[in-house]
């Protein structure tokens, strides 16, 4: 008889691997049987929003110690505004090179002078300061149904 393997057994080694080998800090299982139950453990107002925006704030507070509150708000604002509007390609180039250059802004320095910054998303030169997050089953709401990815 064959020994079959799911896709379940297939997404809980995935999860594994990614917590064990490549040291991901957590996993968010986001599974509900509703689609649109907002207590997934996502801390989404919208099943329409894809990044999680608490974790972010954390992550960019951390990375980017001593930057005003309102200038992380800028940087979160500016990552997860709608870019319908423009292509996929365009879009993706966006959201890319706003990740890769990071956010510029503008703090007042202890002179009380403007000074422009770059608030990073990513450590890309310590990977370690960064936090490694795996999702599962999270439903989003997509035009014109919801889609749920596996990880």
């Amino acid at each position: 008889m064959a020994n079959y393997i799911s896709e379940d057994d297939i997404e809980k080694a995935a999860i594994k691997l990614l917590l064990e080998q490549l040291d991901y800090d957590e996993h968010i299982n986001c599974y509900t049987v509703d689609e649109k139950d907002l207590q997934d453990g996502s801390n989404r107002s919208s099943k329409e929003e894809v990044v999680f925006t608490v974790q972010l704030r954390k992550a960019l507070i951390k990375l980017n110690k001593g930057v005003p509150e309102g200038a992380i708000e800028q940087a979160i604002n500016e990552l997860v505004k709608g870019r319908s509007s423009l292509s996929e390609m365009l879009a993706n180039k966006e959201v890319y090179e706003l990740i890769k250059e990071g956010f510029p802004a503008k703090v007042l320095n202890k002179q009380g002078r403007e000074e422009p910054i770059r608030i990073k998303y990513i450590d890309f030169k310590k990977a370690s300061n960064n936090n490694f997050t795996v999702v599962s089953q999270l439903w989003i709401q997509g035009m014109p149904k919801f889609r749920r990815p596996d990880l």
